[in-house]
């Protein structure tokens, strides 16, 4: 058998087999890159750091989570004052502005840090891991090749298999989307929706004069009704770290939840609903009929329903009570697919939610107890007491 002839690519690869291709380089830096804006920027939920203000003091103080998927350091910041960041920059940042372009999205030069230590461990191993495996699979497809960039057809099918992907994940997404705004738009024309002056957040009412970040760490933006519909966007947490903003993707936001008013509703505004591919969750400000309860025993993605009452003006009260909800309470027992429900009208007692326990998948029930008596109270707190393999949560 005759030698193999060595090129000059294989005579240098001998020579220096530990040094690296350019393009091996590039592709670590460039994952390198990709990786600290995923993982090291502060994450968009935020809370209110509970401190007595005086006249010198900032007008805000925010603390926010540094790091995804893996917390590794709790940072304070103040803002508004002298020598501090304006309020409306960080607190309402623009929905275009990229977040990792923000000072304020990084640890440094806040007032407090918190580090945590498995945190970092994770986010070094991401920083370190990710750029040596990118680095170390380019540079074997290189040596393989005898140290030469040579691209053969399965190469160039599997990088347009990629590219047609990444088009067809997009043009599904519009797709749904444009089929949301038209059902949305005809449920708007005939006034099945119900059009709220201020948002509408769950059970709990939220208006502009309450602070949303007062008791959790989550971003409630997806929580509220504007206008009758609720929204979340569906892109990857990497994918949007990385670009900077859930804006940059506008076509995965997608209609989650709406308010409906069932004495408006027809079949064909049912049909519209049961369209919302991404629906999980629908507001009723009306008393149901067994119709309604058929339309609703058909949407097979939906996983919570909620009784509410309408609102009148901009705060939690007064609402307008309906009469016979507590007729809907029984109709809702026959959903079997339901998880999740929610309560903010008149006359619920324990009696009444026992009824609940039939739905199979139930796992979760908010009540937000709307002119109840001192008895009633005490009976919806037994209930609660009594079932502790549910998530029950009473407000007053």
């Amino acid at each position: 058998m005759s030698e193999r002839s060595s090129t000059p690519g294989t005579e240098k690869l001998a020579k220096r087999p530990w040094r690296l291709h350019w393009l091996s380089c590039l592709v670590a830096l460039l994952a390198l890159g990709a990786v600290v804006v995923i993982v090291a920027p502060v994450d968009v939920s935020q809370r209110a750091y509970p401190k007595v203000f005086t006249r010198t003091s900032p007008q805000a103080i925010r603390e926010y989570r540094c790091g995804w998927p893996y917390h590794y350091a709790t940072v304070v910041r103040s803002f508004g004052g002298p020598g501090r960041p304006a309020v409306s920059n960080a607190i309402t940042p623009t929905p275009h502005r990229v977040r990792w372009l923000d000072s304020n999205a990084w640890p440094f030069g806040a007032d407090e840090c918190q580090w945590s230590m498995s945190g970092l461990l994770a986010g070094l191993s991401l920083l370190i891991g990710a750029p040596l495996v990118a680095a170390t699979v380019c540079e074997v497809w290189i040596r393989r090749r005898g140290n030469r960039l040579r691209l053969t057809i399965a190469h160039l099918l599997i990088v347009m298999t990629a590219v047609a992907g990444c088009f067809g994940w997009t043009a599904w997404h519009r797709h749904c989307q444009h089929g949301e705004m038209m059902a949305i738009a005809r449920l708007q024309q005939a006034k099945v929706l119900y059009n709220h002056p201020s948002a509408i957040f769950g059970p709990f009412h939220y208006t502009g004069s309450s602070d949303p970040f007062q008791s959790n760490w989550e971003a409630l933006g997806s929580e509220l009704y504007r206008e009758g519909v609720r929204s979340e966007h569906f892109a990857p947490k990497w994918l949007v770290r990385l670009l900077g903003s859930d804006a940059m993707l506008p076509h995965c936001r997608h209609a989650t939840g709406v308010v409906v008013d069932p004495s408006q509703a027809s079949d064909a505004d049912w049909e519209a609903v049961a369209r919302l591919p991404f629906l999980k969750q629908i507001r009723l400000t009306g008393n149901l009929s067994d119709g309604d309860i058929d339309h609703l025993r058909r949407m097979t993605h939906l996983r919570s329903i909620a009784l509410d009452e309408k609102r009148v003006g901009a705060l939690a009260y007064p609402r307008v009570p309906s009469t016979d909800r507590e007729k809907d309470l029984s109709r809702l027992a026959t959903l079997g697919r339901i998880e999740s429900v929610e309560l903010s009208i008149k006359g619920v007692t324990g009696e009444l939610l026992n009824q609940l326990l039939a739905m199979p998948r139930l796992r979760q029930i908010k009540i937000q107890g709307l002119y109840v008596t001192a008895e009633q109270r005490t009976e919806l707190e037994a209930f609660r007491d009594a079932h502790p393999e549910l998530d029950i949560e009473v407000r007053f």
